[in-house]
This record gives structure tokens, C-alpha cells and sequence, in this order.
């Protein structure tokens, strides 16, 4: 069965938004060696990023079952950066990543910037697979100083085949979208 078939992507909303926030927990955990981040005294990290009008949240599904996410930020009307990326461990090595970040990038015409800190080696290589294979080996690759993350690892490349307002979400969705809170950890119910 084609991929396309058994996943899908939706945007993250008011009503799925705690599945979000439930997998962003498992990303910053697994970014923890390279960010030196640990858990508040709840157990819950602090997130880096959030769903606001700049960046747009996205939900992978595997059938009915959310595996992995995107926030993919707006620098401006052309230009967009996969600011964070996630998919579950079960679910990788299946092309799976691949195929959502290819989605994420049909859907928003533009200039692409992709970063992964410097030292994950896992995630660089997993980047510059997914875009050679997207670009035809059309992309350029850059260390560099990011002011949040420190060194980086940044691929570039221009995305111009795409309808620009093909990722447009419709109204009722941008207005539950822009009334999710903003979150932190006490925003959880304790146990």
C-alpha cells in the first residue's frame, strides 16, 4: 500500500492540540544529549517552539494514530524553515519521515532553510537524503552560528514549483489555530 494512503498530515488546531504537546515531549527528550536540557521538576521540558502566527503546526497520522510532527516557520511570504520535526522511533526507517517532509515541502512554495545542531549526525544525514532526494541535489549546505541553537547545520534550497496558497489553511481553521494558548509545563494537570 502507497504511503500517501496510510498517512496523513493535518494542521495542528484547538481541538488536537494537546497531541502536539504530548509528542514534543518525546522530541525534546530525544534532543536532551544535544540541547542539555533537563525535565522541570514535573518531568515535562520546556518547548522551544510554539503554534502561532508564524508557525504552523502539523500532525502526521498513521491511520488514526498521530506518529510525528512539523512546525514549519514563516520568515516571511517566501521564505520557510523546518523549526522542529519529529516522527516516533517505531515509525522511522519506513521512509516515513521522508514522505512527511517531502509533503510539508509541496506545500509551501519558497525558499527552504533546514537546521539540525551540529553533532546530531543522525538528523543531518537524514536532512540531506530527504532533500537531495527532493531537489535533485539542488541544495546548498552551510555551518553556521544560530543565535538559539548555536552551531548548525543549515540546508538551503528553493522550492518554486508549488501553488503558494496550496498549504492556505480555510478561516474556521486559522481562527481555532490562533486560539491555542500559549503553553508551558504547569499547564499540565499533575498526578
Amino acid at each position: 500500500m502507497k504511503l500517501s494512503k496510510q498517512l496523513k498530515v493535518r494542521p495542528v488546531i484547538a481541538n488536537n492540540h494537546h497531541i502536539w504537546l504530548n509528542l514534543a515531549q518525546s522530541y525534546e527528550a530525544e534532543l536532551s544529549p544535544y540541547t542539555s536540557k533537563l525535565p522541570d521538576l514535573n518531568g515535562l521540558f520546556q518547548l522551544d517552539s510554539d503554534i502561532n502566527n508564524q508557525n504552523d503546526g502539523y500532525l502526521l497520522y498513521q491511520g488514526m494514530t498521530p506518529i510525528g510532527f512539523s512546525i514549519v516557520t514563516k520568515t516571511n511570504a517566501s521564505n520557510f524553515d523546518i523549526r522542529e520535526f519529529y516522527v516516533c522511533p517505531y515509525a522511522r526507517n519506513r521512509n516515513i519521515g521522508k514522505w512527511f517532509a517531502h509533503t510539508l515541502f509541496d506545500m509551501y512554495s519558497g525558499n527552504w532553510h533546514v537546521k539540525q545542531i551540529d553533532g546530531y549526525d543522525k538528523a543531518t544525514l537524514f536532512w540531506q537524503s530527504v532533500i537531495r532526494e527532493y531537489t535533485g541535489n539542488n541544495y546548498s549546505q552551510h555551518k553556521l552560528s544560530d543565535a538559539y541553537w548555536g552551531r548548525v547545520i543549515e540546508q538551503r534550497f528553493e522550492n518554486p514549483s508549488h501553488d503558494a496558497d496550496s498549504h492556505s489553511l480555510d478561516q474556521s481553521q486559522k481562527d481555532r489555530r490562533l486560539s491555542i494558548p500559549r503553553w508551558s509545563p504547569h499547564d499540565l494537570p499533575r498526578r
